[in-house]
């Protein structure tokens, strides 16, 4: 028997022919992987006869930004060794490394690298709801002459899944717009709104991310459709974004009449926009961040640029410690179709913000705030002052009557110290927003003019006073009492022992003499027997003190 002793290493090669010619191609454009992959390299090590090279190190020398990372492998006995780097949330971002065995690197050049782009993963997109989708990545680096690759081939997706179901908005012309997924794509910071055919996972094929540390978005006057070429989530701060108009550059915080301080984000689970503004200029119910793999709707009041920082130097955004100069919070409209988001707010400093909506790509805007000039608005932040009124307007559907409810979401924003309600002119009814939600019909066809109002609560103690019930003909009463301060209110008649009967009336009542009257029933034509009984008021304010008074009232 012959034992052949392995000489010195000459030669180390990949053991797949394709992947070497993947990992080649990387050195341009790289690898994508999302998180939760793994990539797995095999390479094998021969001498001068072409005999397997065991107990051989192989380095792997991993980069990524400033940090570097050198792992040491070994081969088999038939001179192989296998790599495998794991993708973890942290590790979202570009990577690059080269291999070294013996003196011998791979690549060959000294001067080239292997790259990596990790992609944070995407959820399963759903052919039930429309998703807002923008690339987390640049296109790919194309030799001049040669065509570059598809929208469906960079996402990994067969064509005739999207093909009639991926949509981006033209703002010159105000519309929405198909896009073919089978030409070639080359555009950056465009986003999309996509319902495809069947239920989808995204695996892109190809991408790079900004090798700068910036990046600038073209905007139209209008509406514009984006997305941000970003792999992980960036704070959206005024103080690090900036506008250029033509060849002059300006902070966002100062270019309010060129670009609208915020975004709109479609939330697909919800049917409704989110909103998109700074945390250390406000607080309430908004997001703070732009995320990968989003769409946001963006105005711009003339051409411009909007310029946004890489996340390799603003990954991380320090929330001022001072105190906020707005109070945001939001109104929710639901019908049977969805549900609509309307933001109010106040600002400390007395200037007064609006902003339209965007385009819905589900159906027509049906519920909207009043702005200034008449027009319909999704945001108002009105100055601070004791009392502020908001006026919102409802429209109904054009072809069947429908049930709406109102309330109000996400009011830490608006301390304790802010009564919040909502009138409706056509019904004369009052409710607190704090307590309760309100509920209407709206006839097809109707336009319903609601307001809502903010107003600072003055202290003082929540009492009914006053409590007497009054025989009127017959088998009816009249109760009268007097609240000291707007409370959700509660009018019960029980028996001696303490049992509810009935309760007459249950709605929100401001400060003030107040006057039911009863006609002795139970329900219906049913008609309580005569004897002795018990009124009792309970009265329960936005800061939950609860207040009650009781009386006898004799019916005849």
């Amino acid at each position: 028997m012959f034992f052949v002793q392995a000489g010195t290493p000459t030669s180390f090669t990949f053991v797949d022919p394709q992947q070497e010619s993947e990992l080649r191609s990387s050195i341009v454009n790289p690898i994508v992987k999302l998180v939760g992959d793994e990539l797995v390299i095999r390479v094998k090590v021969l001498d001068a006869y072409g005999n397997p090279v065991p107990n051989q190190n192989v380095n792997l020398t991993l980069r990524r930004g400033f940090s570097v990372q050198t792992q040491t492998y070994r081969t088999d006995e038939f001179g192989i060794a296998e790599i495998r780097m794991a993708f973890a949330t942290q590790d979202v971002g570009n990577w690059s490394f080269f291999l070294i065995a013996s003196g011998i690197r791979l690549p060959p050049d000294w001067q080239q690298i292997y790259r990596i782009l990790v992609l944070p993963k995407l959820d399963q997109v759903s052919r039930e709801r429309v998703r807002g989708l923008g690339l987390p990545f640049l296109p790919p680096t194309v030799p001049s002459g040669q065509t570059p690759p598809s929208l469906s081939e960079i996402l990994g997706i067969d064509p005739q899944v999207l093909q009639g179901r991926i949509v981006r908005y033209n703002p010159i012309l105000r519309r929405f717009e198909l896009v073919d997924p089978t030409s070639p794509w080359t555009e950056v910071g465009v986003g999309f709104f996509i319902k495809p055919r069947q239920n989808i996972n995204i695996r892109p094929s190809t991408g790079r991310l900004p090798g700068t540390d910036s990046l600038e978005i073209s905007l139209q006057p209008g509406w514009n459709l984006i997305s941000f070429p970003i792999a992980v989530p960036m704070a959206w701060q005024l103080s690090t974004l900036r506008v250029r108009v033509g060849n002059s550059t300006l902070p966002l915080s100062q270019a309010f009449d060129v670009f609208a301080p915020f975004l709109w984000r479609w939330d697909d689970v919800s049917g409704s926009y989110k909103l998109i503004f700074d945390r250390t200029m406000a607080q309430g119910d908004f997001e703070g961040e732009i995320r990968p793999w989003e769409s946001y709707f963006a105005y711009a009041f003339q051409t411009c640029s909007l310029i946004v920082p890489v996340p390799a130097t603003v990954r991380k955004g320090n929330v001022s410690s001072h105190p906020s100069e707005w109070r945001l919070f939001s109104l929710k409209v639901e019908r049977k179709e969805g549900t609509e988001t309307l933001l109010l707010g106040l600002n400390r400093k007395g200037q007064k913000f609006e902003g339209t909506l965007p385009p819905n790509p589900v159906a027509p805007v049906r519920s909207a705030l009043i702005g200034s000039d008449g027009g319909k608005t999704g945001i108002i932040v009105n100055p601070e002052r004791q009392k502020v009124v908001w006026s919102l307007v409802l429209v109904g559907d054009s072809e069947r009557d429908e049930e709406v409810t109102v309330s109000a979401n996400n009011l830490a924003a608006l301390d304790r110290s802010w009564a919040l309600t909502l009138f409706d002119p056509a019904t004369n009814i009052t409710c607190s927003l704090r307590t309760g939600t309100y509920r209407l019909r709206l006839l097809a066809g109707e336009e319903r003019k609601l307001q809502i109002v903010a107003e600072r609560w003055i202290e003082k103690s929540l009492k009914v006073q006053n409590l007497r019930v009054i025989p009127l003909r017959g088998k009816f009463i009249a109760i009268e009492f007097n609240l000291t301060d707007s409370a959700q209110t509660e009018i019960i008649v029980q028996t001696l022992t303490g049992r509810t009967i009935r309760v007459i009336d249950k709605s929100f009542r401001t400060s003030g003499t107040h006057r039911i009257i009863w006609n002795g029933s139970v329900s219906g034509e049913q008609i309580l027997p005569a004897g002795i009984y018990l009124v009792k008021v309970v009265a329960r304010d936005h800061q939950g003190r609860i207040a009650q008074s009781t009386v006898s009232a004799k019916l005849r």
